[in-house]
């Protein structure tokens, strides 16, 4: 058993909007962008106060468990829930394989931080 959280993809193969990696559902990570709901090496999931316009691209800070990373982050979606409450989908553009790595790092810490509180490996969807 890894220690991913991951969830598999119900869309097929071939759809564009399958996610290339998988997501991880994140306690405790601190973001300077909002709160991280999820997390992959290629972007996560923010819920934040403030909106992101589709397109746009700001850096995002992330720290947990010792490790701190920045990198630019492109909003690919967004979608209001509340007056000050709005989640956004982020990909993060060109990270270099040191901030992939930092980011791969904080998943995998977290992933095994949640399994030690109890939580599985969810069934694919």
């Amino acid at each position: 058993m890894g220690l991913f959280l991951g969830v598999k993809s119900n869309r097929p193969e071939d759809d564009p909007e399958r996610r290339v990696a998988n997501r991880l559902i994140m306690e405790g990570l601190r973001c300077d962008r909002g709160r991280v709901v999820d997390l992959s090496k290629t972007g996560a999931k923010l819920v934040t106060r403030w909106p992101w316009k589709e397109g746009a691209e700001r850096p995002l800070t992330l720290v947990g468990h010792d490790t701190t990373v920045t990198v630019n982050a492109r909003c690919v979606w967004a979608v209001k829930e509340g007056l000050f409450n709005h989640v956004v989908g982020v990909h993060f553009v060109d990270p270099t394989e040191a901030q992939t790595r930092k980011i791969g790092v904080m998943a995998s810490m977290f992933a095994a931080r949640m399994m030690s509180l109890g939580y599985r490996d969810r069934p694919a969807a």
